[in-house]
């Protein structure tokens, strides 16, 4: 994950100014109306240029993934760990959607959500 963070955000995003955010962060509008589907899963590896935000972020995930690996396993942390992801993801999209339907504005369709 720290590669990922490295490779496409620091150097991919902030040096070479790749649209890293525009294709992978989860933007509810882009996954209805350009078909970007996948932000549900891509949203998940992307964080802040902040490093103590990735640094939390890796140790929480080793704190606590690792115990839920020892006692369920690799295989099932794994699915518990994307079906989690995903579902926040698609959870937050409906609920975006929701705003913006009700007339609250068009932000949360369109701010794009990491991490």
């Amino acid at each position: 994950m720290l590669g990922c963070w490295i490779i496409l955000q620091l150097i991919g995003e902030q040096l070479l100014d790749w649209p890293i955010i525009h294709y992978l962060a989860l933007r509810p509008h882009a996954i209805v109306a350009e078909g970007f589907i996948w932000q549900l899963f891509t949203y998940m590896f992307l964080h802040s240029t902040d490093f103590g935000h990735i640094l939390i972020n890796l140790l929480m995930t080793w704190f606590i993934g690792a115990e839920l690996e020892q006692r369920w396993g690799s295989r099932r942390w794994l699915t518990f760990y994307f079906l989690t992801g995903i579902g926040a993801g698609f959870l937050y999209s409906v609920i975006a959607w929701g705003i913006f339907a009700i007339g609250m504005g068009v932000s949360a369709i369109v701010t794009p959500v990491i991490g």
